[in-house]
């Protein structure tokens, strides 16, 4: 028995150095040889044929699995996914993906009736239906329809109560409630779950908090404006900034920015904060955890960053959708200007100056120790990475910096002190034409930094440092595309190439 034993690990570890032996990582083989950037597997999902350019109406699921896009032949249209066709109709309007990825909605038109198309499956037809709306565990479908000039709320092919006027469903977090907006003559009020809030001269869109046990909304009444939570009225304001109404991420507190008397200022849970002439769009945002907010304000000619009530350095600008806090949310970065260079802001320290920096970045890893951006010097485009550490070990405080360029890499400094060993690292990585927008992505473990570039070549997807297989096209945030990470080693994004559409699954890591 034991040498039969001895016999088969004896064999098994002969075939594993022959590289004979493959290990299944999602649905293809990733063999053991194979090193950081490869390409593993390039599938056609669509040929486009006779297409002379690459469809403008096409959507990206949210895996980034699945590509969805409208053609027409003769005066029928249709949508194709992933290379397949499904039936034609007189007209489609839109069509949106299931959060899973697994499901898809799309508004169709035939013999003069509208509706809604699920998984192949056609709803009930009226005169008119808009505003498809997937519930967060893609199991629920709801839509706006029209019927006789009166427009209802569909969910699940069952439908609501008719008014002038509906708009935009919104499901909770545990899809188990729908609140939507309605008007009877010239007063407006939320839905919820069937149920009708009070009337007011004009509304918007409702929020559910991420427990979904609360609701929040905007409204305006007798020209001011004033924000309803779970049921009760807020302080009146000349103006509330739309787009700025958000639970903290525990659903204990909620934020927004309101004016009045010309002066602009943040809200939290009714409690008004400092003025300023003007809050950044796109601001306040909370923390992780939910304790701690940050917002960009300005006063007179300078701008700067708020956090926790305490402002920051003033600068001439903050760029848009640059503040962000690490996922342990301890740190926070963004990006500002001064004079006509830009930097990265780090945990209250400014980095190097550049031309640009891209929108979307800075970028925390998951374990929030490292912070990537993509910066332009010089008419050319290269990403920063920084890398803080620490240790318990006390001994010799020593702080690098060390920077790799595309030729050489080198100690720019070194200091001795006795406290905890900390490194502070920079890297700089190789120049390209372009940095693709919203592609920067740690792996989940943290240990990998990939994003997208544009070169001589084409566009090519970046896998630490190392240039990847060059594509036509990469697709990514526009239309849903994103790099989608299978496990920590393994990702896969869809490309353009030639007249196909691929799915490209490639490693981060090098398997031994």
């Amino acid at each position: 028995m034991n040498k039969r034993f001895l016999f088969y690990f004896l064999f098994a570890l002969l075939i594993l150095n022959s590289g004979c032996v493959e290990q299944e990582t999602r649905s293809r083989s990733l063999n053991y040889a194979e090193i950081t950037g490869t390409v593993i597997t390039e599938t056609l999902l669509i040929d486009l044929g006779y297409f002379s350019h690459f469809p403008e109406n096409f959507k990206v699921s949210p895996d980034s699995n699945r590509f969805a896009y409208l053609e027409e032949k003769g005066n029928k249209q249709f949508i194709v996914i992933n290379g397949k066709k499904e039936k034609q109709y007189d007209e489609i309007g839109g069509f949106i993906f299931s959060p899973d990825s697994k499901r898809l909605a799309f508004e169709a038109k035939e013999n003069g009736k509208w509706f809604a198309v699920i998984d192949g499956k056609e709803g009930s037809h009226y005169d008119g239906i808009k505003d498809l709306a997937f519930s967060m565990d893609s199991k629920r479908l709801a839509y706006m329809a029209n019927e006789s000039d009166q427009w209802f709320i569909v969910i699940d092919e069952s439908e609501g109560k008719r008014y002038n006027s509906t708009r935009l469903p919104v499901f909770s977090q545990d899809s188990e409630h729908i609140a939507y907006e309605a008007r009877v003559g010239g007063t407006w009020f939320v839905v919820v779950d069937g149920k009708e809030q009070n009337e007011y001269n004009n509304s918007l869109t409702p929020l559910f908090s991420p427990d979904s046990d609360r609701m929040a909304f905007v409204v305006q009444d007798q020209k001011k404006w004033f924000v309803v939570v779970d049921g009760i009225e807020g302080k009146r304001y000349d103006s509330i900034l739309m787009n700025t109404l958000m639970f903290s991420p525990d659903s204990k507190n909620i934020v927004y920015v309101a004016k009045n008397d010309g002066n602009w200022f943040v809200v939290v849970s009714e409690e008004e904060e400092k003025i300023y002439d003007e809050i950044l769009k796109y601001t306040p945002i909370f923390s992780p955890d939910g304790k701690r907010i940050a917002y960009a304000a300005s006063e007179g000619n300078s701008m700067f960053v708020v956090v926790d009530g305490k402002e920051g350095e003033k600068h001439a600008s903050i760029l848009k959708h640059s503040i962000s806090f690490s996922p342990d949310s301890e740190r926070i970065a963004y990006v500002a200007r001064d004079s006509d260079k830009w930097f990265v802001v780090v945990d209250g320290k400014e980095g190097n100056r550049y031309d640009e920096i891209l929108k979307y970045s800075p970028v925390f890893s998951p374990d929030s120790k490292r912070v990537a951006y993509a910066v332009k010097d010089n008419d050319q485009w290269f990403v920063i990475e920084e890398n803080s550490q620490g240790t318990t070990q006390k001994s010799t405080k020593i702080k690098e910096q060390i920077s790799f360029s595309p030729a050489q890499a080198y100690h720019a400094s070194s200091k001795n002190n006795f406290a905890d060993t900390q490194f502070t690292i920079n890297k700089t990585g190789k120049q390209y034409y372009d940095v693709i927008e919203g592609s920067l992505t740690f792996s989940p473990d943290s240990k990998h930094l990939i994003y997208g570039v544009v070169d001589s070549n084409g566009q090519s997807v970046v896998v630490d440092g190392k240039d990847g297989k060059p594509y036509d096209s990469i697709i990514f945030i526009y239309n849903g595309g994103s790099i989608f990470f299978d496990s920590k080693d393994s990702f896969h994004f869809l490309a353009h190439k030639g007249k196909g559409v691929y799915l490209v699954e490639e490693i981060a890591a090098t398997v031994i």
